[in-house]
């Protein structure tokens, strides 16, 4: 394949936390997205994709020795998922489905297949196919938008949203498809949502008007809404140990326990961003900012004060994501 675009040089930036592995993201700045890497402290920045297409959205294995990304805009008509090594080599196209929109891959915990969700049978579904593209497998078919799926960490479930009872609510199912059932109900309205390590679920839900956050089993039992406020608080990220949550409200990151107390704002974090992702040691947050007109790659303390300006490139850098 040709490579169409690069990353540029390193970016100057203050020191990082120490110890603190590669940061995958999606970067524009020198055209069509690319997926790039870089150390912890935005210094060796480069680019491993190598798509005539956008490519957005990395999501690495569980062992952290291959990327999976999307090749193509969420808005074109045919999107790819394509996967290569954590060097950038052996880039594969794993869909290879003319016309179809290939969307939000997702790695089971033992790195053998991958759930996403595509278009190839006209609305949007929920699929399954080897980590090789290999034996794809049809797992949700309805009449209405069946997306975002996510493996429970023992690989034992995918949940996903969908609209099919007129509301987007989550669903959990078995593997191959079976035993799909809702976790949610009307009058939520779930935006985004996130799996512990103890198989506790939250999600950012429009049910009482404004987002909050809520956290449920993952049998749809033990229902607790952990925010109440006039802000819209949206995208709860769970710690690496389940611990703690964050999450974006109107006023910046805040961070809580898993049971909604000790909820605080981190200082500094007055950010106009999105994707939350957290360090595999909690210590730190990365995410995509919006200031002087595009989107940069910062990373905040979780815990006081730390804020790092990764990248500072004309064109907006998108999706971080954490080696694991």
């Amino acid at each position: 394949m040709t490579l169409v675009s690069g990353c540029g040089g390193d970016d100057p930036v203050q020191p990082p936390p120490p110890g603190l592995p590669p940061i995958a993201f999606a970067s524009k700045r020198t055209g069509l997205p690319q997926i790039c890497l870089m150390n912890a402290d935005g210094t060796g920045v480069h680019q491993i994709s190598h798509s005539v297409q956008s490519a957005r959205t990395p999501r690495w294995s569980p062992a952290g020795d291959r990327i999976a990304f999307v090749g193509g805009d969420s808005l074109e008509a045919e999107v790819q998922i394509f996967v290569c090594a954590s060097d950038g080599s052996n880039q594969v196209d794993l869909t290879k489905v003319p016309g179809a929109r290939n969307l939000d891959p997702s790695w089971s915990p033992d790195g053998s297949r991958i759930a996403f969700a595509s278009t190839r049978d006209g609305n949007l579904e929920i699929y399954m196919m080897n980590a090789d593209g290999s034996n794809p497998l049809r797992l949700t078919n309805t009449a209405e938008a069946d997306f975002m799926p996510r493996w429970s960490p023992t690989g034992d479930a995918i949940t996903f949203l969908s609209n099919r009872s007129g509301m987007y609510e989550l669903y959990s199912m078995q593997p191959d498809g079976s035993n799909q059932v809702p976790l949610t109900s009307p009058p939520h309205q779930v935006s985004q949502y996130s799996w512990s390590k103890s198989h506790i679920l939250v999600f950012s839900s429009s049910a009482q008007g404004n987002y909050d956050i809520y956290r449920i089993a993952s049998d749809g039992t033990g229902e607790a809404r952990l925010t109440s406020d006039t802000l819209n608080q949206t995208e709860p990220a769970w710690s690496p140990d389940g611990q703690r949550l964050a999450y974006f409200s109107s006023d910046g990151i805040h961070v809580m326990s898993a049971d909604g107390s000790n909820d605080h704002w981190v200082p500094d974090s007055n950010y106009l961003g999105f994707g939350l992702a957290w360090s595999p040691d909690g210590s730190t947050i990365a995410l995509a900012n919006l200031a002087n007109g595009d989107f940069d790659i910062v990373t905040t303390a979780a815990e006081g004060t730390g804020r790092q300006n990764l990248t500072h490139q004309p064109g907006d850098d998108l999706d971080p994501a954490w080696k694991p």
